[in-house]
């Protein structure tokens, strides 16, 4: 039991340091806001204790001050704990799809353009995956299209060897200009 809970926890920190590092910086947006809310709280009560020459004040002030902290800490110890899990839940919908589309990525960079990008169905970055689906789509029909082309070139350029007809060579021409026209199409670094 206490191993299939870590495994859960562990599958819920797809990048780790990512997904730490944003729940890290909330935490402490969060603290710092608290203890400034807290110094507007407490100053008031220490001042009174601290400067007023009423013992009795500085006790009832002393009271408050311990009935405050004892209320106060325990509160705000469950509250970061929960924002904690939260942000690991919200960014465990972000970082999953990003995994996803970096392996995707890695899939295209090596030529497989046989699988799409699919996320979970609470995921976030759904119109993202859709675009990258969008863009694999018609990376394929390019490719596709470039293979047809380079099919029919090879069928003429071995007619033409075997008969020796200059006619082919008209044909050869015409299916190069094809393969020209859809390599154009590409816009390439180099």
């Amino acid at each position: 039991m206490k191993r299939d809970c870590r495994r859960r926890i562990k599958n819920y920190l797809i990048d780790r340091e990512l997904q730490l590092r944003i729940v890290l910086v909330v935490l402490i947006y969060i603290l710092s806001v608290v203890i400034i809310e807290l110094g507007l709280v407490f100053v008031p009560l220490v001042q009174v204790m601290v400067f007023s020459s009423d013992l009795e004040v500085q006790y009832r002030s002393a009271m408050e001050l311990i009935s405050l902290t004892q209320k106060l800490v325990p509160t705000l110890l469950v509250l970061g704990l929960a924002i904690s899990i939260h942000l690991i839940l919200l960014t465990h919908r972000i970082c999953g799809p990003m995994l996803n589309f970096a392996n995707a990525f890695k899939r295209i960079s090596d030529g497989d353009l046989s699988r799409k990008v699919k996320i979970r169905q609470h995921d976030y970055l759904v119109k993202q995956q859709d675009e990258i689906n969008r863009m694999i789509d018609g990376l394929n029909e390019r490719l596709f299209q470039l293979r047809e082309d380079a099919q029919r070139l090879r069928v003429i350029v071995d007619a033409a060897q075997a008969d020796s007809d200059p006619t082919q060579l008209d044909k050869i021409a015409t299916e190069v200009s094809s393969l020209e026209r859809h390599l154009e199409s590409w816009h390439l670094s180099q």
